[in-house]
Parts: structure tokens; sequence; C-alpha cells
């Protein structure tokens, strides 16, 4: 505090001999005189005018720097927030239960074979089957097989169709139409399409595909560095700085 005591004591005396040397200039003589010169009212003018001019300069400073203070102060909370929202996000993620993600439906062809062989389906009656192209439907991966199977009675097609679709709990039968044969008709042309859905796991390993860089999206971006010693600008009405 002596210390302190002794800086201010110090900074008076100087200011002191400052303002008597310039009392004695011969520009602030000639300003002083100018001034006597003036009428009372402007002479009142002239000292309030140069009071807030000096009150202006001493609280220009402390009132820049509580705004920005309070503009710095509003960007952490919002980061705060971003990183609570985050640090829930993760945790929910961590808790949440693992997600088997089925393979096609192509994978169980070996199943699917058993199943019409044990329908008493015969080889030379399967017409054609192959995979079905994936598709996107509503943001999931839609993976698909068909069979195109001669001649089968309406029970036996109905039968099957229940077979191949219980054939894995991930299965879903989407098709199953029913050509009647002109040469028989208790018999049938049977098309089967067999489907199931998985996420679109590989896009989220893009970059700026994952959950971080979606959050980090929602981050306000940071404030710009202040060089040390140097005043922060604070922008004006008209979008231009101070």
């Amino acid at each position: 505090m002596e210390f302190l005591k002794n800086i201010l004591e110090s900074f008076l005396e100087r200011l002191k001999t400052s303002w008597a040397e310039q009392q004695e200039s011969p520009w602030f003589i000639a300003l002083k005189e100018r001034f006597e010169e003036l009428p009372p009212l402007s002479q009142k003018l002239v000292m309030w005018t140069g009071f807030l001019f000096v009150a202006t300069l001493i609280l220009y400073w402390p009132a820049t720097t509580m705004m920005d203070a309070s503009e710095m102060a509003d960007r952490f909370e919002e980061k705060r927030y971003a990183l609570k929202d985050l640090l829930h996000i993760t945790r929910d993620v961590a808790a949440a239960p693992t997600v088997l993600t089925p393979g096609p439906p192509s994978s169980l062809k070996a199943i699917f074979d058993q199943k019409i062989a044990a329908a008493s389906v015969k080889p030379e009656q399967v017409k054609s089957s192959g995979e079905i192209p994936t598709s996107d439907i509503m943001g999931a991966e839609q993976r698909g097989y068909f069979y195109q199977i001669h001649k089968l009675t309406i029970k036996q097609a109905v039968s099957l169709a229940f077979e191949l679709e219980h054939a894995d709990f991930s299965l879903k039968l989407s098709g199953f139409e029913l050509i009647a044969q002109n040469t028989d008709p208790h018999f049938y042309d049977v098309n089967y399409k067999i489907v199931n859905f998985a996420p679109k796991t590989a896009q989220s390993l893009l970059p700026g595909g994952g959950l971080l860089d979606a959050v980090k999206s929602k981050l306000p971006p940071p404030p710009p560095s202040i060089p040390k010693g140097q005043a922060p600008s604070i922008p004006s009405n008209r979008g231009e700085e101070i």
C-alpha cells in the first residue's frame, strides 16, 4: 500500500508541475485571454463542454472494458451450455444398448433354400432368384432378395411366405404376388420379395458427418484474439469500429 501511495503522490506532483508549466506557455496565455473575452454564457458553455470531454475520456476505458466483459461472459455461457448438452448426449449414447445391424437378406440365401425345399418345392420350380438393389427408404438402407417360383398351390404359397419372412427377426415380406396359370387354375406362379433395413452408418464416418461434428457446428465462433496493450474495438451503430 505504501508503494502505491508513493506512486500516486509522484504522479500528482508531476501533474501539478506540468500544469504549472503549461500555464506559462504562450498558447495557454493566448487561449486564456480569448476565454476571458467571451461572454459569461459562452464561458459556461466552454467549461461544460471541456468537463464532458474530460469525463468521456476518463469513463471510456472502463465502459468499453465492461461491455467487452459482458460479451465474453455471454459467449462463455453459450459454450458452457453447449458443452453440457454434449456431455449429456455422450452419456446417453454410452448408456444406450448396442443395436446389431442385420446383414443383407442375401446372406440368408442358404436358409431360404432350406425353407423352400422343406415346402416340397423342387429346384426346377424356382425360375429365378437374386438380390434386389439397395434403396434409400426414409434415411435407412433397404436390402432385399426375391424369388420367382412356378406352380404352387395357394396353401403352399402362403405357408412358404410365412417361413421366408420368419427366417430371421429382421426380415419383412414386402412383396407377395400370385399369378394364376392358364393351364391349371389350382396352381400359381408366385413372386416373393423379402427385405430388411439397416441404418446408414457409413455416412457418419465421413468428415463432418459424426455426432461431435454436429454439436461443434452449433458452438459459437471463438472471440478474436486481442493483442496485449491494445484496446478492444467496439462496433458502432453504423457497423464501423470506433
